[in-house]
């Protein structure tokens, strides 16, 4: 079995796990040394002693009644979980006390396992005894030692139909070391008992730890390195395991499994025939085992945390070292199965074990296809063409009539009913007894693969293209358009011709034109190609491996990868062998029953985590979700409860009231901003590893009031006194309005010129201030040289700064040689770690164009704090400024290939400086439009990425009215 360790993306608190389950909602609980963790996919919750399990450790967890969870812990309590909130059990105390009192002298006696009576009496196996206590009140009553059993009996099973438990009698045994390794069981049913002796099979004392399942009638029971088996006619069959057995989980559509100490798990599909089984974690303790609502099995182990298999029926063999690698070729041919994947080496099976032997020890043989013909193997190498005798070893190489030895390579055999045929790397080949020699044309390109139709027309797979050759008229045909290599030609069952290529995806022979045919996910490298029973074709690609039914007249493909339980998404060659599918990988080859379904067919449920207004309130969905209009920022956090990792699981949400459609989330979080006041229905669905979408999607209704100006009652009041004042005053105020509008124009353009020269003020202390941080910082670090040129330069710039202040506009000559002054002293403060490109359109009179003072300085001081500083070395940092004139419209770009806004905004909260500049800036472009009654004067700011989407910067383009000195 395929399994990949998980414990990173769980958060584990610890490697040593104890226990698995999944509760009936589908979140995985997971014990550890540590504590409990509860998980779903995006979401775990660690239980420790910060929140009641001051012990962390926990042995044994079941969820009951529905939608509760109970412990069994380290230090022997009994706790219970109901919405994330944990309590203990108040018979707890109880049980504490009876286990201290009644363990053996010097020892602490541990319970490890709860069985649960329909009435809801519980039955409590430790170390050391078993006891029940009453649902009803909680009185403890021991169940060992009893009188009416041989006191020899170590363990008595009661099977009771729908609830089977044991009872141990006799715990003495386990340290006696003078037993025989020996025990005495009984088996009772009713009126009806059983007594067996069993003996173990190693000279140990037996494991304390006894466990019990059941599966359609059966029982289960566990004794050390012993599964013993009991149907309801109390017929008994023993199975040994080379260790001792830590864990037995069964399920009736998924089996039984059996975890053993440092030996790995072992999965019997039928449980009738113990016989036959699958294994896997080899080396490692298996503590507990669970096959989840998905399929997906989980393994927890004391060892290295949890594993898990996306498909338990895959089978890997990364032990197995001809199997561990890619291989060379792979293939099944009259009832065998052979590949390769070393020098020299053949790999085959027998009786379900792989064997491998060396065929011929050349330094170079890299195997590359071997074919049965008249009852005998041939096999193919890059150096030379042999026989294989009964064994499968080399009995002779074919004489090579036209060639030196060593000096002949093929890529693939194939026949005729009367001949065997060999593609060379130019040429196909005849194989006569001992005899080889070229028949038709020399290839157009080199070969790769060959379907021999008849000795007369052979298909030819080239790095160019599909050719057909007629090998008596020597005649060469190219099939279709396509150019790149055909990797595999397969003849269908029912006379088709499909072929497979390394760039251009699958075709299809039909009066000889080659028709694609369209594959799941646009996979065009293909490798291989076989075909199954019922029309139905795999294919293999460095994207997945594919399934195409052809039973119909339109062709449907899926395709699988890693979240079906696949060991990898590149795949290779690909065989068919008593009803398995056999893949190659360059992780090795891996193998799976061609009756598996790896369609993930169970929908994944999603639940409400929590809900957020305005990021700082939590609701609960139980309340009457009703906002003010201000409470229109609202996030949705969603469980997310899905274990098959693939590409199309998601959250589909639609917002009614806001959208038309569902869209696609990929997060566990939805979120909605600036909603308008109304009534919504946020309905929330899920979608799986396969595109399998829930049939019970969330509804969510809420409703954002409108403010008090919205309401029908306020606008109606407003109405009528609008109306009554209007016409009072309409009147008397008629001659007037005409100069009341001039004047009123006239001082707005008073006030705005008033507030352009404050904001300009504003602006150059601002500046100079930011100018003498960098000279203070010279100072400080001791640089007196470059803090005397930063000081010349400075005191240039402030001279330039006080002639300017006065204006209201300057010369774009005075402000570039402003700007270029002051980048170049923040090229001085930060080491010259930027570039400045300034470009100015030759057709520009700078000493005719007049602008603002200082109205671009600002935007080159924030790209160069704000976008170029934060780079940190991740390249070379580029400050751009191009100036043109379009029409009789200024365009200023300014450009930096900083980290961009997102990430600068999160450098913002933690930093002192801030970018006043900006936002007075943005407040005299306001003064300036209406001052000079302007409308086109604009400002964009633009984030600039990559093609993977990842931040290259910030571009700011200033569009300004030309103005003329």
């Amino acid at each position: 079995m395929y399994f990949t360790n998980i414990s990173n993306t769980l958060n584990l608190p610890s490697q040593e796990c104890y226990n698995v389950i999944q509760d009936s909602k589908g979140y995985i609980w997971i014990c550890t040394e540590n504590g409990l963790v509860k998980y779903s996919k995006g979401y775990s919750r660690l239980f420790d002693k910060k929140n009641g399990l001051y012990e962390n450790a926990v042995y044994f967890i079941s969820e009951y009644p529905q939608g509760e969870i109970q412990l069994f812990t380290s230090n022997n309590r009994i706790l219970s979980i109901k919405n994330d909130s944990l309590r203990e059990l108040p018979y707890t105390r109880k049980v504490q006390d009876y286990l201290r009192k009644n363990s053996n002298a010097n020892t602490f006696d541990l319970g490890y396992l709860i069985s649960r009576k329909r009435n809801g009496d519980l039955v409590i196996n430790s170390q050391q005894r078993t006891f029940l206590i009453s649902n009803e009140t909680g009185n403890i009553v021991d169940l060992t030692k009893n009188k009416n059993v041989d006191p020899q009996t170590y363990i008595v099973l009661f099977k009771d139909n729908a609830f089977d438990y044991f009872v141990k009698n006799n715990t003495g045994v386990l340290f006696d070391v003078n037993n025989n390794n020996r025990f005495h069981l009984i088996i009772s049913k009713g009126p009806n008992s059983k007594e067996l002796l069993v003996e173990l099979d190693e000279e140990t004392r037996m494991d304390w730890r006894t466990r019990i399942c059941n599966i359609n009638g059966n029982t289960f029971l566990t004794i050390h390195n012993k599964l013993i088996q009991a149907d309801e006619q109390l017929n008994v069959k023993i199975t040994s395991f080379p260790s001792v057995i830590t864990c037995i989980y069964a399920n009736k559509d998924h089996g039984l499994w059996v975890g053993t100490s440092s030996n790995g798990v072992y999965h019997y599909n039928d449980i009738t025939n113990l016989n036959e089984y699958t294994h896997g974690l080899s080396g490692l303790t298996i503590s507990s085992v669970l096959v989840d609502k998905e399929g997906g099995a989980w393994c927890a182990t004391t060892e290295k945390g949890i594993y898990y298999s996306a498909n338990y029926n895959v089978t890997y063999y990364p032990e197995v070292k001809a199997l561990n690698k890619k291989t060379t070729f792979m293939k099944s041919d009259a009832g065998n199965l052979f590949l390769s994947t070393e020098i020299d080496k053949l790999t085959y099976l027998e009786k379900n074990q792989f064997k491998s032997t060396e065929i011929l020890n050349t330094g170079n043989g890299e195997i590359t296809d071997i074919c049965r013909f008249k009852n005998q193997y041939f096999i193919a190498n890059k150096g030379y063409l042999g026989v294989l005798d009964k064994d499968f070893k080399l009995k002779q190489v074919i004489l090579k009539t036209f060639f030196p030895p060593g000096n002949l390579t093929t890529y693939q055999l194939d026949t005729s009913v009367t001949s065997l045929y060999a593609l060379g790397v130019g040429l196909i080949y005849r194989i006569n007894g001992s005899e080889i020699k070229p028949v038709g044309p020399s290839l157009p390109s080199k070969g790769r693969c060959m379907k021999v139709m008849n000795d007369t027309i052979v298909y030819v797979g080239c790095n160019d293209g599909l050719y057909k050759i007629n090998l008596l008229s020597i005649d060469v045909k190219k099939i279709g358009e396509v150019s790149t290599p055909v990797t595999k030609i397969l003849l269908s069952n029912s006379g088709k011709i499909y072929f497979t290529t390394k760039g251009e995806g699958l075709f299809k022979l039909i009066d000889e034109k080659a028709i694609a045919v369209p594959l799941d996910g646009d996979a065009t490298v293909l490798n291989d190609i076989v075909e199954a029973k019922n029309n139905l074709l795999w294919i293999s690609s460095n994207n997945g491996l594919i399934a195409l039914s052809t039973d119909v007249e339109k062709t449907n493909s899926r395709r699988y990868n890693t979240s079906a339980g696949l060991v990898s998404n590149n795949i290779g060659h690909l065989a068919i062998h008593n009803n398995y599918l056999y893949i190659s990988s360059p992780d090795g080859v891996f193998r799976f029953p061609l009756e598996t379904d790896l369609v993930n067919h169970t929908p994944s449920k999603v639940y409400l985590n929590e809900i957020r207004v305005n990021d700082s309130i939590s609701i609960s969905a139980d309340y009457d979700l009703e906002f003010e209009y201000w409470q229109n920022s609202i996030t949705f956090s969603f469980d997310l409860i899905n274990f098959k990792q693939g590409n199309k699981e998601c959250l589909l949400y639609q917002l009614k009231g806001r959208d038309s459609d569902f869209q696609k989330n990929y997060s566990n979080v939805v979120v909605f901003e600036n909603l308008s006041p109304n009534t919504y229905e946020l309905v929330v669905n899920s979608m799986n590893s396969d595109g399998v979408i829930g049939s019970e999607p969330l509804r969510f209704k809420f409703r954002i009031l409108p403010p008090f100006w919205q309401t029908w009652w306020f606008v109606f009041l407003l109405v009528i006194v609008s109306l009554l004042i209007i016409f009072m005053t309409v009147k008397m105020y008629i001659d007037t309005i005409r100069r009341s509008e001039e004047e009123k124009t006239r001082v707005n353009k008073l006030i705005s010129e008033s507030q352009l020269s404050a904001l300009q003020a504003q602006m150059n202390p601002h500046f100079i201030f930011n100018a003498i941080n960098s000279i203070q910082n010279y100072i400080l670090e001791k640089k007196e040289d470059d803090a005397y040129d930063y000081l010349v330069k400075f005191s240039k710039l402030v001279r330039l700064v006080l002639n300017n202040s006065r204006e209201k506009e300057i010369s774009l000559h005075a402000e570039l040689e402003m700007l270029q002054l002051y980048v170049s002293l923040e090229q001085l403060r930060f080491d010259k770690s930027f570039e400045f490109i300034l470009q100015v359109s030759d057709d520009l009179n700078l000493f005719e164009i007049e602008i603002p003072t200082m109205l671009i300085q600002p935007y080159v001081e924030n790209a160069i704090w704000h976008g170029l500083m934060n780079l940190n070395g991740e390249r070379q940092a580029v400050l751009k400024i191009d100036i043109s004139q379009e029409d009789n419209i200024l365009r200023i770009d300014i450009q930096d290939n900083g980290i961009g806004r997102a990430r600068s905004n999160a450098f913002k909260r933690d930093s002192l400086h801030h970018s006043v500049g900006m936002q007075l800036t943005e407040k005299r472009i306001e003064m300036i439009n209406t001052i000079w009654n302007l409308k086109n004067v604009q400002v964009s700011i633009t984030d600039l990425y990559d093609e993977q989407q990842e931040s290259m910067g910030t571009k700011v383009e200033l569009f300004l009215s030309v103005l003329t000195s």
